[in-house]
């Protein structure tokens, strides 16, 4: 990594440090007085977004901004909303916004920043921006941050995102590794089961995902002749019905933790990391009962199939709802299209963010 000088063109990145450019593209001809960075966390329902202070080493605000994804329908949709955001705050997108990076749902092309099979979104193509754009899936960039801020080293770290939809990004050997669909796992064979995450039936995602876990819980009644007591509940407000409704009890220990648990194990004896932790909606929005990360635990161990075991034990991520957002800004300190060693990376510009 290069040395941390004083920024003396925009074409120079993280934040006033880097002798080299780390990203190539149109240069602009004249320098802003501040520049900074815009860091994003599109999510299936959402877009997470807030400027970060390349000089104050700080964000704008004390918690990300919050747009609906509901009226996105292309790539310029989720730039149009960071312009707004950026010219409410006075800073001008064209000339100050020197990256913007993202953790992003969804499968992300190699070789441009494009993502494809979103969780609620079909394609965002960022190539008309391609010369600020940093695009990574959103569990690789939580996986980044978890591998640097963990409290100790180590070279394997994965964290499985529980939301939305469901994957797990990849640290190894103290780098990032390429995307993982283990979303797309299967897990049941029961061709009497209708259900299904983007037109594949039968995978975890299917069981496990925010958007999916109303429909596993419909077939799940069905199979048993059992009323529908929550026909039109979101994952969220079923999973609230824990404790005063039986039914949805035994659902949730029954079937919805062992879905989970397949996850854990597929990411467990699969990656074999030194540290696993979990996050998403499905995991993080119930503190209480269900504690589903536990429940899954449980059923790994009746079932025996946890055959290898990190070094830590399986735990909930403790960066919280941001650990997308934290990725994304971190990533603006690796070198574009390398694999580099990220015990290389700097951490001093980010203050006391890891």
């Amino acid at each position: 990594m290069a040395s941390l000088d004083s920024l003396t063109s925009v074409g120079y990145s993280i934040g006033s440090f880097l002798d080299e450019p780390l990203y190539r593209g149109s240069a602009r001809e004249s320098e802003p007085k501040s520049v900074y960075y815009l860091i994003g966390d599109i999510g299936g329902s959402s877009v997470d977004f807030d400027i970060w202070d390349l000089d104050e080493k700080e964000f704008l605000e004390h918690s990300p901004r919050k747009e609906s994804m509901e009226d996105v329908e292309v790539a310029e949709d989720v730039m149009d909303i960071f312009s707004s955001y950026a010219e409410e705050k006075g800073i001008s997108f064209e000339d100050q916004i020197y990256t913007v990076s993202l953790g992003c749902t969804g499968i992300i092309d190699d070789e441009k920043p494009k993502m494809e099979l979103g969780s609620n979104i079909s394609e965002l193509d960022f190539t008309p921006w391609e010369h600020i754009i940093r695009l990574e899936n959103d569990v690789t960039t939580a996986a980044l941050a978890e591998y640097l801020s963990a409290d100790k080293e180590y070279g394997n770290v994965a964290h499985m995102n529980f939301g939305t939809g469901t994957n797990c990004g990849v640290i190894t050997n103290h780098a990032v590794s390429p995307d993982r669909e283990v979303g797309f796992t299967p897990i049941n064979f029961n061709e009497d089961r209708e259900i299904s995450s983007l037109g594949r039936r039968g995978v975890l995602e299917a069981y496990t995902s925010g958007s999916s876990i109303p429909d596993h819980y419909r077939e799940w009644c069905k199979e048993r002749d059992l009323s529908i007591n929550s026909e039109n509940l979101d994952a969220g407000e079923l999973l609230e019905r824990y404790n005063k409704d039986e039914q949805v009890q035994e659902f949730v220990e029954e079937d919805l933790s062992l879905a989970i648990a397949a996850g854990l194990s597929t990411a467990v004896n699969d990656l074999n990391p030194d540290l696993l932790t979990v996050g998403g909606s499905v995991i993080l929005e119930n503190d209480s009962e269900p504690d589903l990360l536990e429940l899954a635990k449980k059923r790994m161990d009746e079932e025996k199939w946890d055959v290898l075991e990190p070094e830590e034990e399986i735990r909930r991520t403790p960066l919280g709802k941001k650990i997308t957002f934290l990725g994304a800004l971190a990533n603006t300190s690796r070198e574009k299209e390398s694999n580099e060693d990220l015990r290389s990376i700097h951490l001093e510009p980010f203050g006391d963010h890891f």
